[in-house]
């Protein structure tokens, strides 16, 4: 199965205005193109009256040298229609794999990080 999605990571950058001087992880999105090596969903049950589900897919991206520079920053994935949190990362050159987990309900870009 192909992959094409928005892929979330933070860069640190100065605020403005008043809050100059001030430095602050911002996300940003790229889209990517790549190979979904895995795809499984499971339940676990929580503290909701629901259960929560989660994801323990798979994916390849080829990545272009600013995602490498980030990857550590990676947060989040959007496939399927939602946002998915990025639970591991594995280099492979000129390849990144990425494991997937619950539903991501962090920073975007354009909202604030909290910091």
């Amino acid at each position: 199965m192909k992959f094409s999605g928005n892929v979330g990571y933070c860069v640190s950058q100065e605020g403005t205005g008043d809050r100059e001087g001030i430095w602050e992880d911002v996300v940003v999105e790229r889209h990517y193109y790549g190979d979904v090596l895995q795809n499984t969903q499971r339940w676990e049950q929580g503290m909701d009256i629901l259960d929560d589900a989660k994801l323990t897919n798979k994916i390849s991206i080829m990545a272009d040298s600013v995602l490498f520079e980030h990857f550590s920053t990676l947060k989040y994935v959007e496939w399927m229609g939602a946002r998915w949190k990025v639970t591991s990362i594995e280099v492979l050159r000129p390849r990144l794999i990425l494991t997937l987990g619950g539903v991501y309900n962090g920073p975007t870009p354009g909202s604030s990080s909290g910091s």
